[in-house]
């Protein structure tokens, strides 16, 4: 790898700084620890050779050691300085007590690589020349016997060139040290530059994976809201439910500014908007108000062209939501017809993917739960209708039932049927059973309606003294039961009637058919024909006219003829 390619991946000033400081901290803390033993070792030693001088000098070194090491207002460099004072203070202690014969070099030695690697390169040279000036220093004075130890310890340091050969090699081991450390802490540095980049990538991958993860989790739970609120959808029947339903759930569910839904009439020209969440949006739809399909707007280009369209609007854009961002129209639309839209207005910058794929899908609900609202009602109209018709129908039938076999109703008793129908007339209306005390506080009088298919065709009356009590409730529903049936019972004699009615008029317009095919001749086919359809309807005469001409034109009897009396 080229230094190039080492200075691009470099870590930063601040990173190394930290690094330093973070393995100062564990250096500081290590030798803290050797430092307890080794005062009291070098006490001892102190003692026993009878030099009691240095053993005050040892404490005070311990105490400046805790003092930096637990003091954290102290700085990185007076700490570090500190560290370079203490190795460099044991060096001249293990110097002026053996010379040559002592562990000199070894503190020389490492106080260079100390301070190349938490002061620098620069810091690390400067440790190398004091460390020969401190050997040279010594050299001169153990050479001309300005200073000597013990001859057991002395180990030739008296000798010049005792002192040269050790200071050269003191001074290759230096040397050897700043060039390892010129070379391993660029790329120790790359190194640690490459490790907090790939941590930092790690780390901001691991954010984009935690927020795609959540983000999944919430689109996960709103496809699950959307799903339980399309089926709840589907309980409701009547369209003014589902479509204030609609508005308010998508508002507050999925935190929108505002929704509106728009339906459009039977002639698919005009959009009516129907409901819309908040009070503003409520006072709109109050008052009435509508759009033209294909008109120069949102609404209007949607509802003509089918087609989904988002918009981003300037501050202040629309008048009726001010703080609308982003409106998004979707229309709603069933078996190729677009009957609605559905319009949706966000005070956020935008809509993502997301949140239009679940728009999509709640407008497919909506759709479908209008769809079925609206053949529900289609049918519920029609099933009324038929209703009315066939009761019109059963009324009629009655009628002409009861005009034919002149049948009257059967009444025993003393109250009059005027009494008793002016009670009975809010007992048919209402459909129920009603019991009233009548006026002369001696009767109770009990109306019950006889109901076949919906249809009234009359009631019930009972009366019963006042000293037995009104009626309970068991007996009411005896009878409410009993005229149930009486009334299922008339209206199926009702029907069988008929039926056979129309079985006769079949027969008769049989008969009349055999005339007609049995005939090749008009005049014999009118006569016949004539002649008998007035004795089935027992008319006294019976005539036929032909008028193929315009009505100005007089007409032409072309056959009278006399009937007989049945």
């Amino acid at each position: 790898m080229s230094d190039d390619k080492y200075v691009e991946t470099e870590a930063t000033y601040s990173e190394i700084h930290e690094w330093q400081q973070d393995l100062l901290k564990q250096v500081m803390r290590v030798l803290f620890i050797i430092a307890v033993p080794a005062l009291a070792l070098g006490i001892y030693y102190v003692v026993s050779d009878g030099n009691l001088v240095f053993a005050p000098l040892y404490i005070a070194l311990f105490l400046i050691l805790a003092v930096v090491r637990f003091w954290k207002r102290v700085s990185y460099s007076v700490q570090v300085g500190t560290l370079l004072a203490l190795i460099y203070g044991l060096a001249i202690l293990a110097v002026t007590r053996a010379g040559l014969g002592s562990n000199v070099r070894l503190f020389l030695l490492a106080m260079p690589f100390v301070a190349a690697i938490f002061l620098g390169k620069r810091a690390g040279l400067i440790a190398v020349a004091v460390s020969m000036l401190t050997m040279l220093f010594f050299a001169a004075l153990f050479s001309t016997g300005q200073m000597m130890v013990a001859e057991d310890v002395q180990v030739m340091s008296h000798k010049a060139e005792a002192w040269l050969s050790y200071s050269l090699n003191l001074l290759l081991a230096n040397m050897l040290v700043i060039a390892s450390l010129n070379y391993l802490l660029p790329r120790l540095n790359a190194a640690l530059g490459q490790s907090r980049a790939m941590a930092q990538a790690f780390e901001a991958q691991r954010r984009r994976a935690e927020l795609e993860a959540q983000r999944s989790r919430v689109q996960a739970e709103r496809m699950v809201w959307a799903a339980a609120f399309g089926n709840s959808l589907t309980w409701l029947l009547q369209r003014e439910r589902v479509v204030w339903r609609v508005v308010r759930e998508m508002a507050k569910e999925l935190n929108l500014y505002q929704v509106n839904l728009f339906l459009a009439d039977r002639q698919g020209t005009t959009l009516s908007w129907v409901a819309a969440s908040g009070e503003e949006g409520e006072s709109w739809v109050r008052e009435g108000w509508q759009i033209s399909v294909g008109e120069r707007s949102l609404l209007g280009r949607v509802a003509q062209s089918g087609q989904e369209q988002l918009v981003v609007l300037p501050p202040e854009a629309s008048q009726r939501f001010p703080l609308s961002r982003v409106e998004v129209a979707l229309p709603l639309i069933v078996r190729g017809e677009i009957f609605g839209i559905l319009d949706i207005h966000s005070a956020e910058a935008a809509f993502s993917e997301e949140d239009l794929q679940l728009f999509r899908v709640v407008a497919g609900y909506v759709s479908a739960s209008l769809e079925t609202a609206r053949l529900l009602e289609e049918t519920e109209a029609r099933i009324q209708e038929m209703r009315a018709l066939y009761a019109q129908y059963t009324v009629a039938s009655w009628r002409s039932l009861l005009e034919v076999q002149e049948i009257q109703s059967f009444s025993e008793g003393m109250v009059p049927a005027d009494k008793i129908r002016q009670w009975a007339t809010p007992a048919l209306e209402e459909q129920t059973s009603r019991s009233t005390l009548l006026d002369d506080k001696e009767t109770y009088l009990l109306v019950v309606p006889l109901i076949a298919r919906d249809v009234p065709l009359g009631y019930l009356a009972f009366t019963r003294a006042v000293q037995k009590g009104d009626w309970d409730r068991e007996t009411c529903l005896f009878i409410e039961t009993a005229a149930e049936r009486l009334a299922l019972a008339l209206d199926n004699t009702r029907l069988l009637v008929e039926t056979r009615r129309q079985a006769f008029y079949q027969e008769q317009l049989g008969r009349i058919d055999d005339i007609v095919w049995g005939n090749s001749s008009i005049e014999a086919i009118m006569r016949q024909s004539v002649q008998e359809l007035g004795r089935f309807l027992g008319a006294n005469e019976a005539q036929l006219y032909v008028t193929p001409s315009p009505p100005e034109i007089q007409s032409h009897r072309v056959l009278q003829s006399q009937t007989e009396e049945k």
